[in-house]
């Protein structure tokens, strides 16, 4: 059986300005929320902004992405940051992503602590699929945001994340329908071992 969001789901960067209702913001997070974790550990926090913590959110990383390129910082990346960032003040709603337990994702870090760390982050994944499919049935659109990495100290310290920031949701009503993304192929990406 296939899911239908699956196959329609996609990543909008073009919203339109209608806020997103508090009851549909639930839902998703609520979707997030009964995803499957390694161990149960369930290692997900998701922030909801309101119009003021959005504010200090999108000003902090748009603070960190100019401190990036002005001390020299990987440009193409800090470029495509402030790409995303265009994207994530026409957003209506904004969700971080914080893993409670991590720390600085730029730290050493070794041993079982690593192994706990990409458990983590696969048990997140799980929890941010789950919200971007239950945003898609509800008629939502989302974005993933990895580029809060690139102005992570300003993000972090902005809005006093406590743990590890993973990543931010954009939603809204999109206003585009993009075609499906090139895939691999099934040989590509898949094997059955003897």
């Amino acid at each position: 059986m296939k899911v239908k969001e699956i196959e329609s789901r996609r990543s909008i960067r073009k919203f339109r300005p209608e806020p997103v209702p508090e009851n549909l913001l639930r839902q998703v997070l609520e979707a997030a929320r009964l995803a499957p974790s390694a161990k149960n550990d369930q290692p997900w926090r998701f922030l909801a902004l309101g119009p003021e913590s959005r504010e200090r959110c999108l000003s902090a990383m748009e603070r960190g992405i100019r401190e990036g390129m002005a001390s020299g910082g990987n440009r193409a990346y800090l470029a495509g940051a402030a790409a995303t960032l265009r994207i994530m003040k026409t957003a209506p709603a904004l969700v971080l992503i914080v893993r409670p337990v991590g720390t600085h994702p730029y730290g050493e870090i070794a041993g079982l602590d690593r192994v706990l760390e990409l458990l983590d982050a696969v048990s997140v994944g799980a929890a941010v699929e789950n919200l971007l499919l239950e945003a898609d049935a509800l008629g939502l659109g989302t974005l993933w945001i990895g580029n809060t990495f690139l102005a992570y100290d300003a993000i972090a310290e902005a809005m006093a994340i406590d743990g590890q920031l993973l990543g931010a949701v954009a939603l809204g009503y999109p206003d585009e329908h993009p075609s499906p993304r090139p895939r691999k192929s099934f040989d590509e990406i898949a094997a059955f071992l003897p």
